[in-house]
Protein backbone atom coordinates (compact mmCIF):
# COMPACT_ATOMS: atom_id res chain seq x y z
CA UNK A 1 0.00 0.00 0.00
CA UNK A 2 1.31 3.49 -1.42
CA UNK A 3 1.39 5.97 1.57
CA UNK A 4 -0.41 9.49 1.21
CA UNK A 5 3.35 10.61 1.04
CA UNK A 6 4.58 9.33 -2.00
CA UNK A 7 0.82 9.59 -3.70
CA UNK A 8 1.52 13.47 -3.43
CA UNK A 9 5.40 12.68 -4.59
CA UNK A 10 3.97 10.81 -7.48
CA UNK A 11 1.25 13.53 -8.72
CA UNK A 12 3.88 16.26 -8.31
CA UNK A 13 6.64 14.18 -10.44
CA UNK A 14 3.78 13.12 -12.71
CA UNK A 15 3.34 16.84 -13.85
CA UNK A 16 6.63 17.91 -13.64
CA UNK A 17 9.48 15.06 -13.58
CA UNK A 18 11.95 17.52 -14.05
CA UNK A 19 11.12 19.16 -10.30
CA UNK A 20 14.18 19.51 -8.32
CA UNK A 21 14.61 17.30 -5.03
CA UNK A 22 14.69 20.76 -2.76
CA UNK A 23 11.53 22.20 -4.72
CA UNK A 24 9.84 18.68 -5.03
CA UNK A 25 10.83 18.52 -0.86
CA UNK A 26 9.23 21.70 0.24
CA UNK A 27 5.74 20.98 -1.46
CA UNK A 28 6.03 17.59 0.22
CA UNK A 29 7.68 18.85 3.34
CA UNK A 30 10.59 16.42 3.55
CA UNK A 31 14.32 17.76 3.22
CA UNK A 32 15.80 17.24 -0.32
CA UNK A 33 17.77 13.95 1.14
CA UNK A 34 14.84 12.67 1.92
CA UNK A 35 13.02 13.26 -1.10
CA UNK A 36 15.18 11.26 -3.09
CA UNK A 37 15.63 8.61 -0.65
CA UNK A 38 11.73 8.66 -0.85
CA UNK A 39 11.45 8.63 -4.84
CA UNK A 40 14.71 6.21 -5.25
CA UNK A 41 12.41 3.58 -2.92
CA UNK A 42 9.34 3.97 -5.24
CA UNK A 43 11.73 3.25 -8.27
CA UNK A 44 13.22 0.36 -6.52
CA UNK A 45 9.63 -0.58 -5.43
CA UNK A 46 9.17 -0.58 -9.27
CA UNK A 47 5.98 1.83 -8.73
CA UNK A 48 8.10 4.75 -10.84
CA UNK A 49 9.30 2.55 -14.11
CA UNK A 50 11.14 5.60 -15.63
CA UNK A 51 11.56 9.17 -15.96
CA UNK A 52 10.92 10.11 -20.06
CA UNK A 53 10.45 13.05 -21.91
CA UNK A 54 6.91 13.85 -23.18
CA UNK A 55 7.46 15.14 -26.58
CA UNK A 56 5.26 17.68 -28.68
CA UNK A 57 4.36 16.28 -32.01
CA UNK A 58 3.06 18.59 -33.93
CA UNK A 59 6.57 20.68 -32.70
CA UNK A 60 8.25 18.27 -35.20
CA UNK A 61 5.33 18.09 -38.07
CA UNK A 62 3.53 15.31 -36.85
CA UNK A 63 0.16 17.46 -37.23
CA UNK A 64 -2.43 13.81 -37.41
CA UNK A 65 -3.11 11.85 -34.20
CA UNK A 66 -5.24 8.91 -34.81
CA UNK A 67 -6.69 5.62 -32.86
CA UNK A 68 -6.35 2.93 -35.05
CA UNK A 69 -7.92 -0.34 -34.71
CA UNK A 70 -6.61 -3.45 -35.33
CA UNK A 71 -8.12 -7.16 -35.93
CA UNK A 72 -5.47 -10.08 -36.20
CA UNK A 73 -6.72 -14.06 -36.69
CA UNK A 74 -7.20 -14.91 -33.01
CA UNK A 75 -6.77 -18.44 -33.81
CA UNK A 76 -2.85 -17.96 -34.72
CA UNK A 77 -0.80 -16.95 -31.85
CA UNK A 78 2.34 -16.22 -34.12
CA UNK A 79 -0.10 -13.85 -36.28
CA UNK A 80 -0.35 -11.59 -32.87
CA UNK A 81 3.47 -12.08 -31.76
CA UNK A 82 4.31 -11.14 -35.26
CA UNK A 83 2.35 -7.90 -35.67
CA UNK A 84 3.73 -6.50 -32.37
CA UNK A 85 7.03 -7.32 -33.72
CA UNK A 86 6.75 -5.48 -36.58
CA UNK A 87 4.57 -2.70 -34.80
CA UNK A 88 7.85 -2.04 -33.13
CA UNK A 89 9.84 -0.65 -36.30
CA UNK A 90 7.33 2.30 -36.61
CA UNK A 91 8.25 5.41 -34.70
CA UNK A 92 4.86 6.40 -35.60
CA UNK A 93 2.96 4.16 -33.43
CA UNK A 94 3.19 5.83 -29.77
CA UNK A 95 0.94 3.26 -28.37
CA UNK A 96 -0.14 -0.73 -28.51
CA UNK A 97 -2.95 -1.65 -26.31
CA UNK A 98 -4.09 -5.45 -26.55
CA UNK A 99 -8.03 -4.92 -25.97
CA UNK A 100 -10.93 -7.65 -25.98
CA UNK A 101 -13.85 -7.92 -27.86
CA UNK A 102 -14.34 -7.20 -31.50
CA UNK A 103 -10.74 -5.45 -31.22
CA UNK A 104 -7.76 -7.33 -31.04
CA UNK A 105 -5.36 -3.99 -30.57
CA UNK A 106 -6.15 -0.47 -30.80
CA UNK A 107 -2.68 1.39 -31.82
CA UNK A 108 -2.18 5.59 -31.22
CA UNK A 109 -0.39 6.91 -34.26
CA UNK A 110 0.85 10.36 -35.06
CA UNK A 111 1.43 10.77 -38.54
CA UNK A 112 2.76 14.01 -40.72
CA UNK A 113 -0.32 14.34 -42.54
CA UNK A 114 -3.31 12.24 -43.30
CA UNK A 115 -1.79 10.38 -46.36
CA UNK A 116 1.42 9.72 -44.43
Amino acid sequence: MIKALDRKILQILETDGRISWVDLGERVGLSASATQRRVQALQDQGVIERFAARVNHEALGYEVEAIVSVTVDRQDVKIGQDFRRRIRGYAEVQDCLMMTGQVDYLLRVVATDLKA
